[in-house]
């Protein structure tokens, strides 16, 4: 079996207390690519998370379980509260 490719994106990118050791240009192109993931996250993965909660006869019922979920199609357990809302909205 094949291992999927590994992505690391700079999270520090945005933060004005931290120097980066990188040109303008670089740290643009970081800033974009961080940028992209977000909307990816809100827009397809976060949306696909909550298509499976939806269609689940057994959701997840205890913070492990959830945590497991969420992280088995690469969403971090900080979007909990944006897929709660997408939950409730009506169809």
């Amino acid at each position: 079996m094949q291992e999927a490719p590994q992505y690391t994106f700079n999270v520090n990118v945005f933060k004005s207390n931290i120097k980066l050791a990188l040109t303008d240009a670089e740290i643009k192109v970081q800033e974009d690519e961080v940028r992209d993931l977000a909307v990816f996250l809100k827009d397809k993965a976060l949306e696909s998370v909550v298509n499976d909660l939806k269609s689940l006869d057994n959701i997840p019922t205890d913070s492990n379980s959830l945590e497991v979920f969420f992280h088995s199609r690469g969403v971090n357990m900080r979007y909990l509260g944006q897929a709660l809302k997408m939950v409730n909205e009506p169809v």
